[in-house]
């Protein structure tokens, strides 16, 4: 197992049995600390997803950002809250997110026809109108076009199509584990 799920199992099982959490290791702060990359702790419970939470850009390391984005995931409003009779039965997932790149805007009211070297297996996508925002990571299941992709972040970000926005890619460094 990865130092880095190993932390996120560390964080989701004391948060979850003690409402408390570990400090990071040092070692691997040392080892990850890339600055002020996002990052997203995806929970599942038998391949169902139980929690999904990050951040696009983080203000601290990125190991904090990490013990506090599976903290986060643990709470996702979504769901019910973890409960410590589930976490023999969880696996984690951590999307630690590269410099997105900015594909186009879109200024037409309308889903562009061909939209530029987007790839939803290997990039996620983030759109931005105003101080509307989505996000969506990459290798989404049942996301395998991007015109799929595209729409589904504008919906996640409650942005009309009829309003201008900003479509980003990225990449991420993408670690699983139980």
């Amino acid at each position: 197992m990865s130092a880095i799920i190993n932390l996120v199992k560390k964080t989701v099982e004391s948060y979850v049995k003690e409402q408390n959490f570990p400090d990071p290791p040092e070692e691997l702060s040392q080892k990850i600390n890339n600055g002020s990359s996002g990052v997203f702790i995806t929970i599942k419970k038998q391949g169902d997803l139980r929690g999904c939470m990050g951040t696009i850009e983080s203000e601290e390391n990125i190991v904090k950002q990490i013990v506090s984005s599976s903290i986060s995931a643990c709470r996702d409003p979504r769901f019910k809250s973890i409960k410590e009779s589930e976490l023999p039965e969880l696996s984690y997932e951590v999307n630690i997110l590269k410099e997105p790149r900015e594909v186009m805007t879109v200024s037409d009211s309308k889903i562009p026809e061909n939209i530029p070297l987007l790839q939803p297996e290997k990039e996620g996508i983030i759109v931005k109108s105003g101080n509307k925002t989505g996000l969506l990571l990459p290798g989404i299941e049942g996301i395998d076009s991007p015109d799929k992709q595209l729409k589904l972040a504008l919906r996640k970000a409650g942005i009309d199509l009829t309003k201008n926005y900003k479509i980003y890619k990225f990449e991420t460094d993408k670690y699983e584990g139980m």
